[in-house]
């Protein structure tokens, strides 16, 4: 089963459950409602949304631009010669930081980045309006922010370059 949401109409109300025909048959002996059951922009938004993934190939292009992405990460970190790697997939790169510290690691490169005017963290979510000179000028920025913790990684004085408090690592139970 998948359910697709607001993403289907570029931001519009619509959402989607698609599933097996043995799986959705069971939905029959339900009661399903909606907020916007009788609105009818929400599909129309949907449609077109498809139709301009289609026409524009904006999977592939996502792809192409991952990969780029991605082997400028791995030039990176194998340049500044940080033990950091992408673990998740071309359209949606996350990085693992598999140095001592990868919390305070990732909170100086988020504190840092968005000092430089990038809200940044671990995860990126790479869309149609990134371009090749967006992901450059971006990497220009955060290989200075990797410097700068590299250094102060080497000289064992990463938390003086602390603002705050060390990030979460997660979702956990409170409880």
């Amino acid at each position: 089963m998948v359910v697709i949401g607001k993403a289907l109409g570029n931001g519009h109300p619509i959402s989607a459950v698609l599933g097996k025909k043995r799986v959705m048959e069971a939905a029959q002996e339900t009661f399903i409602s909606s907020s916007y059951w009788t609105e009818r922009v929400g599909f129309v938004a949907a449609l077109e949304t498809i139709k301009q993934f289609e026409e524009l190939r904006v999977i592939d292009y996502l792809k192409e631009l991952g990969a780029y992405y991605d082997q400028k990460l791995k030039q990176l970190f194998q340049q500044l010669s940080l033990n950091i790697e992408n673990i998740g997939c071309l359209t949606v790169p996350v990085l693992a930081i598999r140095e001592d510290n990868p919390l305070v690691i990732k909170t100086i490169f988020t504190q840092e980045m968005l000092k430089r005017g990038y809200l940044a963290t671990n995860l990126t979510y790479l869309s149609f309006a990134h371009t090749k000179k967006i992901i450059d000028d971006f990497l220009v920025v955060a290989q200075e922010v990797f410097n700068r913790i590299k250094k102060a990684k080497e000289n064992a004085q990463l938390a003086s370059l602390l603002d705050g408090e060390v990030c979460h690592g997660g979702f956990a139970r409170l409880t």
